[in-house]
């Protein structure tokens, strides 16, 4: 197993793989490893912006097919682009451009069709068989691969299912916790992740589930300390001590849970010699 050490030189010579792959094998034995969590940060930061680079080194070298109007040649190399940059606004929009002086220059023989087919997807969104809406657009667009117009409408079709869901669902969303809201809003991301409306979305959801779990700690924490301050001062010596370690667990380092461990344990041990103390004199 590669050591912090090892890996943070293989962070630094861009050998994400081999990094990756030890940090998980840390954090596999040792899942509060602060220091591999912040490293594991660091390298998927620095392996995005990594990839950012190599994007935007593509996106000059692809410039000449978007000025000579070769839009189905450029569309299926930018979307290969985007799984290497989820998200990348200034690609995202590249693509979108692309789609929309691809569209002006069709032919109008298709139009019958798309119509049909946008009609079809409309009607199974709005009738919450969203998955069939994106099927059915996936099948056309495998069935049409020399028309980059399909591929636009598989995009379309996810972002017109999130949106249809969000607006759906939007009183509903606010009556929610922080955690059923933030694995509702999920789905929705998964269903596109380079939708730039749902990465909003899901970014101000993380920091609502973030405050809601500094909430929730803070409350299991004081209510830990007053059961623990409660049994101590009830002499269950013991109950103390499993207290005290169920605190730790969740709080390695807090002092209070420590200082009632120790004194549990003291007062225990005394509470058992004198109980062992009195048995052996009523014995004699």
């Amino acid at each position: 197993m590669s050591s912090i050490q090892d890996i943070k030189i293989m962070i630094d010579s861009d050998k994400f793989a081999q990094a990756n792959k030890g940090l998980n094998s840390i954090l596999l034995k040792e899942p509060n490893n602060k220091e591999a969590q912040q490293l594991k940060s660091q390298l998927q930061q620095k392996a995005y912006d990594k990839n950012i680079q190599l994007v935007d080194a593509k996106l000059k070298e692809y410039k000449q097919l978007f000025k000579d109007k070769k839009y189905s040649q450029l569309i299926p190399k930018l979307q290969k682009l985007q799984a290497y940059a989820p998200g990348y606004s200034k690609l995202d929009k590249f693509v979108l451009a692309c789609f929309k002086e691809y569209e002006k220059g069709l032919n109008k023989s298709g139009d019958t069709q798309i119509k049909t087919l946008l009609t079809k997807i409309d009607k199974l969104t709005k009738s919450g068989q969203g998955n069939k809406a994106i099927l059915a657009a996936q099948k056309a667009a495998l069935e049409n691969k020399s028309n980059a117009l399909y591929q636009k409408i598989v995009i379309d079709t996810k972002r017109n299912l999130i949106n249809y869901k969000l607006k759906k669902n939007k009183k509903g969303l606010k009556k929610l916790n922080a955690p059923s809201r933030y694995e509702f809003l999920k789905k929705l991301y998964i269903i596109d992740k380079s939708y730039p409306k749902i990465q909003e979305i899901m970014f101000k959801a993380k920091k609502d589930l973030e405050n809601y779990d500094s909430k929730q700690k803070k409350v299991y924490l004081r209510e830990a300390k007053i059961q623990i301050k409660v049994l101590f001062n009830s002499k269950k010596y013991f109950e103390t001590i499993s207290a005290s370690k169920q605190l730790l667990n969740s709080f390695p380092d807090n002092s209070y849970a420590k200082k009632y461990y120790k004194k549990a344990k003291k007062s225990q041990i005394q509470q058992n010699y004198i109980v062992a103390y009195s048995k052996l004199t009523n014995q004699t």
